[in-house]
């Protein structure tokens, strides 16, 4: 009986491996705009910027029940990225959590804004809670939320007086309280005014809650309320976003409380 040699099958001749997509270039389409030096994006909502510190999150993921302790502890004491508007870092000491000018002469007003992971939906049903902290006495400092877009639009010039007197039409985008003892609600003029609590001394911290989908936000000193609003609304944007307006010889800590 002759041994019977049994043909290879063509199709093992020809076959392929398909490498997936996202293997097949690892950095994607644009490496040179993606992973630099082993440091992770963060994406700002006007620019991006690079870090190499891990425990900055880019994406907060759904955990578990027993996880989310850990999460609410990790967004609870954040390392703070902030955005200088107009663009001039270099008047500014930061470090972690905190801001300072470092001038103590007056130039201009600048907007301080945050991680866009900061920035919190509009129709959310949730409870935000953010919480300002003076480090030291200040004559001005505006504590609040905006309407990025808005405020962009006005080329970060906070302006309340054209708004009240000489155009009704001009919107300032922000919900802010300010040190000099004066509510700022760019959707109410009624509630731009003076309040009794003085705010303008180090240590003093400030909280804010807001509801997005019932468009209220409180301001709260040693648990006590300052002043509520109750029609904050976005304009132009999609989110609110924490903010704050600095003058001159300020110096801030920033903590965040989002639910998990």
């Amino acid at each position: 009986m002759g041994l019977k040699i049994k043909k290879k099958k063509k199709e093992d001749n020809d076959m392929t491996i398909k490498i997936p997509k996202e293997k097949n270039n690892l950095l994607g389409e644009n490496p040179g705009k993606k992973l630099l030096n082993n440091k992770r994006k963060i994406e700002y909502s006007s620019k991006s910027i690079y870090s190499s510190d891990e425990n900055v999150p880019t994406k907060i993921k759904k955990k578990s029940e027993n996880e989310k302790e850990i999460v609410k502890n990790q967004i609870s004491n954040p390392e703070s990225i902030y955005d200088i508007l107009p663009k001039n870092k270099d008047k500014f000491k930061i470090s972690n959590k905190i801001i300072e000018t470092k001038s103590l002469k007056a130039d201009k007003q600048y907007y301080i804004f945050f991680n866009k992971k900061y920035d919190i939906p509009r129709t959310s049903d949730k409870n935000y809670k953010i919480k300002y902290k003076l480090l030291k006495d200040t004559n001005w400092i505006g504590m609040g939320i905006c309407d990025k877009k808005v405020v962009e639009n006005n080329g970060y010039d906070f302006n309340p007086t054209k708004q009240q007197k000489e155009d009704k039409k001009h919107n300032i985008g922000t919900y802010l309280i300010s040190t000099n003892q004066i509510s700022w609600n760019c959707n109410n003029l009624k509630q731009c005014k003076k309040f009794d609590t003085m705010i303008n001394k180090a240590n003093t911290e400030i909280e804010l809650i807001l509801n997005p989908i019932e468009c209220e936000l409180e301001f709260r000193h040693k648990n006590n309320l300052i002043i509520k609003f109750n029609d904050v609304r976005c304009f132009k944007s999609d989110c609110f976003s924490p903010c704050l307006i600095f003058l001159h010889n300020c110096k801030v800590e920033t903590n965040f409380e989002y639910p998990a």
